[in-house]
């Protein structure tokens, strides 16, 4: 696993009392746009416990020594916000409920020639200890029915596992 390159994501959340779009997935190409997608899961799963409000997320995935990765929540508010004017001219900060900003690293991995060959397994050297990695979705790209397949795949293994006793079983 420690020769698999990963990029780090920063993701801004707001929480909007009003739909930003129709769309659940919305491509961004806007020199002009820092980011290059929003995603409105609200569009996807209407949440009718939000009663109407909106959720939208913007990922921007990079390596440690961007300088943006070292930036403080206020400036990724201030860069998208004048960032959802240009796409939704009807944009107003007024529309924000609330914000929020979440760093993750490791949350991508870099699918280089030959990743396959380096694609960590998920039962490992260490008994009883397994693996699912995003970087186990190779080649697909990092999707809910592909977790749902790596869950599947790791939960049958421990199964066959823990039937030919290849694994203790603490009680």
């Amino acid at each position: 696993m420690a020769s698999i390159q990963y990029l780090n994501v920063v993701c801004v959340l707001f929480e909007l009392d009003r739909p930003f779009s129709n769309n659940f997935w919305l491509n961004v190409n806007d020199p002009r746009v820092s980011f290059n997608g929003i995603v409105e899961t609200t569009n996807l799963n209407p949440r009718p416990d939000l009663k109407g409000k909106s959720l939208i997320y913007i990922p921007y995935y990079m390596s440690r020594d961007n300088p943006r990765w070292s930036w403080g929540d206020s400036e990724f508010y201030n860069e998208y916000i004048s960032a959802l004017k240009l796409i939704e001219p009807n944009f107003n900060e007024t529309w924000i409920l609330r914000r929020h900003v979440f760093r993750d690293v490791n949350a991508q991995a870099v699918c280089r020639v030959g990743f396959s060959e380096i694609t960590p397994k998920m039962r490992t050297p260490i008994v009883g200890l397994y693996i699912t990695d995003s970087a186990q979705y190779y080649p697909e790209d990092r999707t809910l029915s592909a977790s749902v397949r790596l869950g599947s795949i790791v939960a049958g293994i421990v199964d066959r596992d823990l039937q030919e006793s290849q694994i203790p079983v603490l009680l």
